[in-house]
């Protein structure tokens, strides 16, 4: 483990961690995964110092939907929240606050998307088959045997344009 540095926070212009701040911040480590800790750095955005394992970042610089504050339990059937002495980040978060600095460098908490249940939804009905070439009354058209005002049944689409063309047929 890396040797513990300062316990401030990181982020440019932020008193977070401290003596002198009157408010109370929880400082959470950086990522150890350097995908992530990369992605913290380019939203950071500091060119004096690099951010790495030793360094820390207050709550302020995180949307509360990624700090943990509670614990929440099932004890004799009822859900119980018990608050906690030291909150957890989420896996996924990402410092995306910045209130010291300016408006440019805060990024919008992208919302995740709801979770569909695949078991509710909605099955449109099958859909229809198209008329095939080679149905008999296509074949009887096609051959001149007979006129498609004959042929038995409802006119579909496919069978007013085979009349259709059966008509120009005929005037040449």
């Amino acid at each position: 483990m890396p040797a513990r540095k300062g316990r401030t926070c990181f982020v440019p212009f932020c008193k977070g961690g401290y003596k002198s701040s009157t408010e109370k911040v929880s400082l959470f480590r950086t990522p150890s995964d350097p995908v992530r800790l990369l992605e913290w750095a380019r939203n950071i955005k500091r060119d004096d110092r690099v951010l790495d394992n030793t360094c820390v970042v207050c709550s302020r610089h995180f949307d509360e939907c990624y700090i943990q504050r509670t614990f929440k339990h099932v004890i004799n059937g009822e859900n119980v929240e018990f608050e906690r002495e030291r909150p957890p980040l989420a896996d996924e978060a990402v410092v995306t606050v910045f209130l010291d600095a300016p408006a440019y460098l805060t990024k919008p908490v992208i919302n995740k998307r709801k979770v569909r249940n695949i078991a509710s939804n909605y099955v449109p009905p099958p859909k229809r088959k198209a008329l095939r070439a080679n149905t008999p009354d296509l074949e009887l058209e096609t051959k001149g045997l007979t006129k498609p005002q004959s042929l038995p049944g409802t006119r579909s689409a496919m069978s007013h344009r085979i009349s259709f063309l059966y008509k120009n047929c005929a005037d040449k």
